[in-house]
């Protein structure tokens, strides 16, 4: 299962470990913030920008991410 919740643009330390306890405290629950989220879409989208590229010259940008 997974939750998606809040913002973690501006965490302090204090708050990322709390994120890492709670986190590590489920092992049937992921527990990511939409920032988390949109990192891990932007890496995909570098990935397939690298692999595509010999297909399609066309680059990316923040504007092409679907949500």
């Amino acid at each position: 299962m997974l939750l998606i919740f809040g913002r973690s643009d501006n965490w302090d330390s204090e708050q990322k470990e709390a994120y890492r306890i709670l986190n590590s405290s489920y092992h049937s629950l992921i527990i990511m913030t939409y920032d988390h989220v949109l990192l891990r879409a932007k890496i995909i989208l570098n990935i397939d920008k690298i692999e595509n590229k010999s297909k399609d010259s066309e680059d990316f940008s923040d504007n092409d991410i679907p949500f």
